[in-house]
């Protein structure tokens, strides 16, 4: 009785795919297809607001992602 080994086409690991043919496509296209949905998500909710609240958040988004990277940041140099 001979046993077949099965040949992965692909495989999905630590957030990435990996091909047979070593190429990235089908992982680029699931970034592609998330970024979209993110985009559509945020137009969904900012779409109406004023051009003043869309810049508010936009700054808030900015403050804060430099207080968590800066602080991340901080804490592995000490």
């Amino acid at each position: 009785m001979v046993n077949q080994c099965s040949l992965l086409l692909n495989l999905s690991t630590l957030g990435h795919v990996i091909t047979c043919s070593l190429s990235d496509d089908e992982d680029l296209q699931r970034e592609m297809r998330n970024m979209y949905i993110r985009t559509n998500t945020l137009l969904c909710r900012f779409g109406k607001c004023s051009k003043k609240v869309k810049v508010g958040y936009l700054g808030l988004t900015v403050y804060v992602c430099m207080v968590l990277h800066c602080g991340i940041l901080i804490q592995l140099i000490v």
